[in-house]
């Protein structure tokens, strides 16, 4: 009896902060294929490519390929997992209010910003209030350590910035703001305003 087949080959065939197009290879010819984006169905084409868009940068993301060979006659799902890239700078004027980042905070990362913990950990959390606002926390349990939390890079140029942000900071502890030249290198670190 006919069995209709999974497609094969499916790879991601390119990626940007916002985009992404997969494509694959199809088990027969004349067959259609449903496309799935975090475990739901988005469309069905007879295409062997798919550009998804509106997508966050530094977000990973798990789409999938299923081929229809029939009414009633599918093929198991191929996933591919998959991570949108950052901008490599960030055009002025930038804007952080969080609101995304409960949804896709690992580990402490804000997708496309750089934490390095000394003995400490970053998140975001809503504060609950009418208008739904998010907050950054940073923690460190060891005084005299530090803990950096930089920005995707900035396209600053020669006209200089303004940085402006609320903080609280606890009695023993210290806030500084800077510039790292080198988002892995915190030996890079120039404070210009100590909190």
């Amino acid at each position: 009896p006919y069995v209709c087949m999974p497609v094969t080959d499916l790879t991601m065939t390119s990626v940007s902060p916002t985009e992404a197009l997969i494509s694959w290879n199809a088990s027969d010819s004349g067959h259609t294929f449903a496309v799935y984006f975090e475990d739901s169905l988005i469309t069905v084409t007879s295409q062997c490519s798919y550009q998804f868009t509106d997508l966050t940068p530094g977000t990973n993301y798990s789409v999938g390929v299923r081929e229809i060979c029939t009414p009633g006659d599918t093929a198991e799902l191929v996933t591919l997992n998959f991570e949108t890239d950052c901008y490599e700078s960030l055009e002025l004027p930038f804007y952080e209010d969080f609101e995304y980042a409960n949804d896709f905070l690992v580990d402490g990362i804000i997708p496309c910003w750089t934490f390095h913990a000394g003995t400490g950990y970053a998140y975001v959390y809503s504060l609950s209030d009418a208008d739904d606002h998010y907050v950054l926390y940073l923690t460190d349990s060891t005084f005299g350590v530090a803990n950096y939390l930089c920005t995707p890079p900035l396209a600053v140029g020669n006209q200089g910035a303004r940085v402006r942000f609320k903080s609280q900071v606890s009695d023993d502890g210290r806030l500084q703001a800077g510039v790292m030249i080198d988002n892995d290198d915190t030996t890079t670190f120039i404070p210009f305003v100590v909190v």
